[in-house]
């Protein structure tokens, strides 16, 4: 969900619009419905964005900068590894599952092979997220914290790709016996986490 915006229509605008393009395509939604669902006037709209893909991009921006937040406090974390890891799966599901219209959105956006500008925005900006991960996992390596060998880039694949997976298929979990963390995002993290740091051969 839209946070963080001082004006009220503004503020408005963004919730609806991100309720509705995480519904349908970004071509199946008009300035209309947006202005309608936000209670405001198309005219309001154009006034805050110049246009339909100008809006689609604030709000891509918005979940961009959502992670990157994460990705700062990781960083200036002086946590050894083995607690930051940890820390940053739970943080970054929780922000995944709590916003989830626009998880939904930008996870579509992302899987598109278009060329429009907003597809652009959303690709680029994630990929330097994703750049910002290996660098800090790069960084734990140099120090002696990750053996020599792995490849940070693998780590951050997985980290991101379990929450991903878990935030599209929890809702199927509770139908299959053997998962126990399907109401526990946390225990989730927890069991991802060390399972990466630790591996699950006995030594």
């Amino acid at each position: 969900m839209v946070t963080h915006i001082n004006n009220d229509g503004e503020f408005r605008i963004l919730a609806a619009a991100e309720t509705l393009f995480a519904q349908q395509d970004f071509d199946s939604v008009s300035l209309s419905q947006i202005a309608k669902q936000a209670g405001v006037s198309k005219a309001n709209i154009l006034h805050h964005f110049k246009s339909k893909s100008d809006l689609y991009g604030a709000i891509l921006k918005k979940a961009c900068e959502d992670m990157t937040r994460l990705l700062e406090e990781m960083d200036s974390s002086s946590g050894h590894t083995k607690e930051q890891i940890p820390r940053y799966t739970r943080a970054h599901l929780k922000q995944l599952m709590r916003n989830s219209v626009i998880t939904q959105l930008t996870l579509r956006e992302l899987q598109k092979r278009g060329q429009r500008a907003t597809v652009e925005i959303a690709k680029n900006t994630f990929a330097k997220n994703f750049s910002r991960l290996v660098q800090i996992l790069k960084s734990s390596q140099e120090k002696g914290e990750i053996k020599e060998g792995v490849d940070p880039a693998l780590v951050a694949t997985l980290l991101i790709g379990s929450n991903v997976f878990f935030f599209q298929a929890h809702e199927f979990f509770n139908h299959f016996p053997d998962i126990v963390f399907a109401d526990s995002p946390d225990r989730y993290c927890e069991n991802v986490a060390n399972t990466i740091l630790y591996g699950i051969l006995e030594e």
